[in-house]
């Protein structure tokens, strides 16, 4: 039950955010959605443009380890659903 690599969903280096610029772009270029603890902010796409995601989790939701654990489920839940993110909704 192997997916062949054109099949394999992966988050490589290139599709996430790690700088601050980054980050700081994103904000004041992007649209915002806040809901509970979760906070998104994205921008549109150019055109043949990759999703790419960064993730930072506040103290508030809990110690090292738990905030970790999320990241990690976000970053799970991300990738595995990333080619639906390319086309907006209606």
């Amino acid at each position: 039950m192997s997916a062949g690599p054109s099949s394999r969903l992966t988050l490589g280096p290139r599709q996430r955010l790690k700088q601050t610029r980054d980050f700081a772009r994103l904000k004041a270029q992007g649209r915002r959605l806040g809901r509970g603890s979760v906070l998104l902010n994205w921008a549109e796409l150019p055109a043949g443009g990759r999703s790419r995601l960064g993730v930072v989790a506040a103290k508030r939701i809990g110690g090292a380890v738990v905030r970790n654990r999320a990241k990690r489920l976000l970053r799970a839940a991300f990738r595995l659903h990333q080619t639906e993110l390319r086309v907006p909704a209606e």
